[in-house]
């Protein structure tokens, strides 16, 4: 995956419209739980590997995992059926009041959109269920989370960027390990 640093972060919607791209060129189509998680884990490993937020929103520690607020509601007309169009925003004027659909647009930089690409081809042939329960394994972000706030279950409570951050380092602590066992067994 690529390293480069972000000098910005996204709107969730942006990285969540390039994943929609990514899914239609293959003819696939994503659930709303799926592009959720696809945009988490993103915003994770971009954490992991540059020490910087891809997304600027912190992701939230609901009962049955992750979510990215704006994103959810964003999608929830779709149930947990495929999402058939990309995510627009409402903008308004006010001289004269107008209301304006616009499209949210991926981001334009190449070295985000490559890493994105290297995100995709990582979880694109996982479920929702599959992508979920990677959410939920025991010492992830939003389990440390839960786990600290379920007795005073509040909706809202939001995943520690630290705990995402040092959870993706030591995920690719561990990935370049197995790769160098690999290596040295070939």
């Amino acid at each position: 995956m690529n390293s480069s640093p972000v000098t910005s972060t996204y709107d969730p919607k942006a990285i969540a419209n390039y994943f929609l791209e990514l899914a239609s060129s293959e003819g696939k189509q994503l659930t709303p739980l799926q592009l959720i998680k696809l945009v988490y884990f993103a915003h994770g490993w971009y954490l992991g590997l540059t020490g910087e937020p891809l997304i600027d929103e912190p992701p939230e520690a609901w009962r049955y995992g992750p979510v990215i607020p704006s994103l959810y509601h964003a999608l929830k007309d779709y149930g947990n059926g495929p999402i058939t169009s990309k995510i627009t925003d409402v903008e308004v004027s006010v001289e004269p009041l107008s209301f304006t659909t616009i499209e949210i647009p991926p981001p334009a930089e190449r070295h985000i959109q490559r890493f994105l690409e290297s995100v995709w081809k990582r979880y694109r042939k996982l479920t929702a269920s599959q992508l979920s329960l990677l959410t939920h394994q025991f010492d992830t972000p939003w389990y440390k989370t839960w786990e600290e706030h379920k007795a005073k279950y509040v909706k809202g409570v939001d995943i520690p960027e630290r705990l995402i951050k040092q959870h993706y380092e030591e995920l690719r602590a561990k990935n370049e390990r197995g790769a160098a066992e690999t290596t040295a067994r070939a």
